[in-house]
């Protein structure tokens, strides 16, 4: 696999502790071993750009402990042997680059025999797994797919579902039934409409729900908006405009969360603002819109790191490349313009569309990951903490992008399951230690 054309090498297995076979037999082989093959005509820097994935029967999944030693013409590569249940499985490998934020086509298939290890009954992934992740099983689920191009997801303490569309239009989605509503009579979709949601901590009781859109305002101007909504039987009414500013481009993406003390958080283009859920501004920071560096254009998203408390954001710049930064309350509400603690790029070809850090326990792979959807390149990149305000690419779900297209909101469940809105539809993504 040469990571300049990302062209797939042979696939041969290390055959130390293999079953003894005839060159026409099927190889047999069990967990303890591991696969190896050649990646030529690859630099150390590309090669640090590289993931590797193994493909069993069809169902892709990350090779986590792959190694390269340097060899005479390349690198030699291996990783261990994945789970597998007993019997025949069809394997192949491919490389994906992290820079090109593209894969490999896959080695030419090989037919292994899975045998049990020591009389185990070794290996537990099931043949018809959707995908795999290292110690992780993934299934896909679509939910619904009676919906426009969803911007805004969010899931209630009991499961049901808030999504919202660019049009203005919601659906609240409860076990017993669904409804849809024309929400925002007054979106202007041409300026970016809908573009998040947020269900007020005590929504149980309270039934708020509150929104960020783009709004036709007086005079035919345009202007950014932060209500409040309530919702009874499915529909959602009672308007009350917390914060309205005038917008002069269209709004891409933006984001809103409430955070540990109260507050709600918003996030649009280059700027922040941070209200009490009556719309005043809380006490503790300097101004009502805090803006970040110019060169921000767009926010994807954010959230606060659960080990840190650090909030990282998802932002897309003047030269055309998304990154993640962090700040600290502080840095954010309390210096002009606010000023990141920490900064990465992401991956060439990714512009963030959505992010969230996964809080659930299960499975225990995936907790205090970040997870965040690169809109053009369709895929969701998997993030994981490398220090308190560092992150380490550690994965990539490539698969599960190019399944659904483009993830417009990410949201995750109690349960721990994540939910991704697309243009069409909305899936959970089924996540479970193996």
């Amino acid at each position: 696999m040469a990571a300049r054309t990302l062209c797939a090498a042979a696939l041969v297995w290390l055959a130390a502790t293999a079953a003894a076979a005839a060159p026409q037999d099927i190889p047999q082989i069990t967990a303890s071993q591991h696969l190896t093959w050649d990646q030529p005509d690859t630099s150390p820097a590309e090669l640090e750009q590289i993931r590797f994935f193994v493909y069993v029967d069809g169902a892709r999944g990350e090779l986590p402990d792959a190694s390269c030693q340097p060899a005479v013409s390349g690198f030699t590569c291996s990783a261990s042997v994945p789970s597998m249940s007993l019997g025949q499985h069809a394997l192949q490998v491919s490389a994906y680059s992290l820079a090109k934020v593209a894969e490999s086509a896959p080695t030419d298939s090989m037919l292994v025999d899975v045998v049990a290890n020591n009389g185990a009954d070794a290996l537990s992934m099931s043949r018809n797994s959707s995908a795999t992740t290292g110690p992780v099983s993934i299934h896909l689920e679509q939910v619904t797919s009676a919906v426009g191009d969803v911007t805004g997801l969010a899931v209630i303490d009991d499961g049901s579902l808030l999504i919202g569309e660019r049009s203005g239009a919601m659906t609240f989605l409860t076990r017993q039934r669904t409804t849809r509503d024309a929400a925002l009579d007054d979106a202007s979709v041409e300026a970016g409409g809908l573009v998040a949601v947020a269900p007020d901590p005590a929504f149980a009781s309270s039934r708020f729900v509150f929104v960020a859109y783009a709004a036709r305002g007086r005079n035919g101007t345009n202007v950014f908006r932060v209500a409040r909504l309530r919702e009874a039987g499915g529909t959602f009414a009672d308007r009350v405009v917390l914060f309205e500013e005038r917008l002069t481009k269209r709004v891409r993406s933006a984001a809103l969360k409430f955070a540990a003390d109260g507050t709600l958080y918003v996030a649009w283009q280059n700027k922040f603002v941070r209200l009490n859920v009556d719309g005043t501004t809380p006490a503790d920071q300097d101004a009502r819109v805090i803006e970040l560096d110019a060169d921000v254009v767009a926010i994807a998203g954010f959230d606060w790191q659960p080990q840190s408390g650090s909030l990282w954001l998802a932002v897309g710049s003047s030269d055309g490349v998304s990154r993640l930064t962090a700040f600290t309350k502080r840095s954010l509400l309390n210096s002009i313009p606010a000023t990141p603690v920490a900064a990465r790029d992401l991956p060439t070809g990714c512009t963030a569309s959505a992010m969230t850090f996964y809080r659930g326990s299960v499975p225990t792979a995936f907790t205090d990951n970040l997870f965040v959807a690169c809109d053009s390149a369709q895929v969701l990149i998997r993030l994981g903490a490398a220090g308190s305000d560092a992150l380490d690419v550690i994965g990539i779900e490539s698969l599960l992008g190019s399944q659904l297209g483009r993830v417009g909101a990410i949201a995750i469940a109690p349960d721990g399951s994540i939910y991704l809105g697309t243009t069409g539809s909305v899936a959970r993504l089924v996540v479970a230690d193996r």
